[in-house]
């Protein structure tokens, strides 16, 4: 028996020994890890604050700061209405106001909950919860016609922007650019090696490419093949001179499809891109304006509707109220809110002349029938071309069939 207590003590002892120190450091480090986390909490929470704030100054109605602008800049000698009271607030001195406020509240802390009040009303009129003015059914008749007729110029753009690419119907082109690339790259390297003088080493260098510009086009590709190949066989030959015929047909085609490039993009890309780009964004700040004004609108409607309603919201305010001063602010609050509906229709009335004169413009119009003009008289002129040398090509194939059947006769 005294043997079994005896050990409980020595096991007693060990764990006491061994284990007591160990659950100490745990302990402690539990303590450190809870203590970072907390600081790093703090951290977070300051910066969404902050963050919080900034966006709140940004886009909350700035009219409701006018009651604390003074207040904020510790004018000498001022006077402004109190937040949610009447209460006359003088300052004496740049940063001293003439009240006292409780401990930990301050200018900053008026300007943190007036600036909360405006993130708070901003979110709000976002998510629905305040009721905004309604937008009359034409306004945003016209709003839709706008939008549909800036993708009707974005989608067209997409495709008919190609044409500014000389080379858009022949993509190997890249292949003979390189081509020409090298070749102009040796006579310079050439000349240069020839040169006996500093003036003529820079002249080498600086002298224009020899090799006459060629359109990347298709048709003049095969212009420049047919007429290579015409080369390589002797003058007498059928198939050279038909090559030289095709030759000769296809650099006019070329060149009308050149002609149409042009006109296409001089009289729809160019207008339409400048449309696009200047038009579209007028009338979109004018639209912009009408969003702001029914915001201020909107928000000075709902901060009257709150102090009809007997306070910010249900929250606890420590200025003492002055029915006089209250009546006053509600009276400047309504002479605002008159202003402000005036404000919003003049701008609406400014967005609505905007918008319908966008829409009547004949510009697209105009740029369409340029545009299906240049392709019609392309593709006559191509229709023109294939058709003469169709007929000539016919009739080189019906000699050289008949000289072919008549030396077959005669073997």
């Amino acid at each position: 028996m005294d043997t079994l207590q005896n050990f409980g003590k020595n096991v007693s002892n060990t764990f006491s020994t061994n284990f007591t120190p160990f659950a100490a450091r745990t302990q402690q480090f539990v303590k450190e890890q809870l203590g970072q986390a907390d600081d790093k909490v703090s951290e977070a929470s300051v910066a969404v604050s902050s963050q919080f704030q900034r966006l709140s100054h940004i886009y909350a109605p700035k009219f409701l700061l006018s009651e604390f602008e003074l207040l904020e800049l510790g004018l000498e000698s001022v006077s402004a209405p109190a937040p949610e009271s009447g209460l006359e607030l003088r300052t004496t001195a740049p940063h001293i106001p003439a009240f006292e406020l409780p401990l930990g509240t301050g200018r900053g802390w008026c300007c943190e909950k007036i600036r909360l009040a405006e993130a708070d009303m901003f979110l709000k009129w976002n998510g629905g919860v305040v009721e905004k003015t309604q937008l009359p059914a034409d306004y945003r008749e016209l709003e839709s016609r706008v939008d549909a007729l800036q993708k009707v110029h974005a989608k067209m753009l997409s495709v008919t922007s190609q044409y500014a690419n000389e080379a858009y119907d022949y993509p190997p082109n890249l292949r003979e650019s390189i081509t020409d690339l090298s070749r102009n790259v040796t006579t310079r390297i050439q000349a240069l090696s020839n040169a006996a003088t500093p003036g003529e080493a820079q002249d080498a260098i600086t002298a224009p490419a020899q090799a006459p510009h060629e359109p990347k086009t298709f048709s003049h590709a095969i212009s420049r093949a047919a007429l290579a190949s015409s080369q390589l066989l002797p003058a007498s030959d059928s198939l050279a001179s038909g090559l030289e015929k095709v030759s000769t047909s296809s650099r006019q085609i070329g060149q009308a499809r050149l002609a149409m490039d042009k006109v296409i993009v001089e009289n729809l890309n160019n207008p339409w891109t400048t449309t696009l780009n200047i038009t579209f964004r007028n009338v979109a700040r004018e639209r912009q304006a009408v969003e702001n004004s029914r915001l201020l609108l909107d928000a000075a409607k709902a901060k009257l509707r709150q102090r009809e309603q007997g306070g910010a919201g249900g929250g606890i305010t420590i200025f003492k109220k002055d029915p006089a001063a209250e009546a006053a602010a509600d009276e400047q609050l309504r002479h605002e809110i008159e202003r402000l509906e005036d404000e919003f229709i003049t701008t609406m009335e400014k967005a609505v002349e905007s918008m319908t004169g966008l829409l009547n413009t004949p510009e697209p119009l105009k740029g369409l029938s340029a545009f299906v003009s240049a392709q019609l008289d392309y593709h006559q002129a191509s229709v023109d071309s294939l058709q003469e040398v169709a007929e000539s090509i016919g009739a080189l194939q019906r000699e050289q069939e008949a000289a072919y059947l008549a030396s077959r006769g005669r073997a």
